[in-house]
C-alpha cells in the first residue's frame, strides 16, 4: 500500500464516468474497541521476533506516556501494557484492521521526555511503514 492510502472511486452519471482517489489515514481502519490481551500480544510479538521490528524515532516534545496512550486511542492503536526500564516506561500497544492484520508496537517514553522510539512488529510487513507515519503524524514530527 502507498502512504497515504487511497480509496479508489468511480463515478458514472450520463455524462461519463468519473475516476479519482481519495486519499485516507490507516486510523480509518484501525477497529475501534479491538484491544489485546497480553497472551495475544505476547504471541504476535514472539513470532515475528527482532528479525521482524523495525525501529523509529519521532520528535514527541516532552510527552509523557499517559498523553501518549491519549493520543493514540483517537486512532484506535489500543494500550495492552507497560513496564519501567532504565527510567524510562514502555508501552506495549496494538492496533488491528478491518481485515483482521494485526500491528503490534513497543513504545519506549524516556522520563525526562524527549524523543520516543517506536519498534513494530507485525505479519503484514507492508503495514509497517504506514503505521509508523500514522505514530509519527498523531505524535508530532520525525
Amino acid at each position: 500500500p502507498t502512504n497515504p492510502l487511497f480509496l479508489q472511486v468511480a463515478v458514472k452519471n450520463s455524462l461519463d464516468i468519473f475516476y479519482f482517489n481519495v486519499p485516507f489515514d490507516l486510523s480509518a481502519v484501525l477497529v475501534e474497541g479491538a484491544a489485546m490481551t497480553r497472551d495475544q500480544f505476547t504471541a504476535i510479538w514472539q513470532r515475528v521476533g527482532d528479525a521482524g521490528q523495525s525501529n523509529t524515532v519521532v520528535n514527541a516534545n516532552g510527552m509523557d506516556a499517559e498523553t501518549v496512550k491519549r493520543y493514540l486511542a483517537f486512532d484506535n492503536v489500543n494500550y495492552v501494557a507497560q513496564r519501567q526500564v532504565d527510567g524510562a516506561l514502555l508501552l506495549y500497544m496494538s492496533a488491528t484492521t478491518s481485515n483482521n492484520c494485526v500491528v503490534t508496537a513497543e513504545i519506549t517514553v524516556p522520563g525526562g521526555g524527549g524523543q520516543i522510539k517506536v519498534g513494530t512488529r507485525t505479519e503484514t510487513a507492508t503495514l509497517t511503514p504506514i503505521f509508523e507515519a500514522a505514530i509519527a503524524k498523531r505524535l508530532g514530527s520525525r
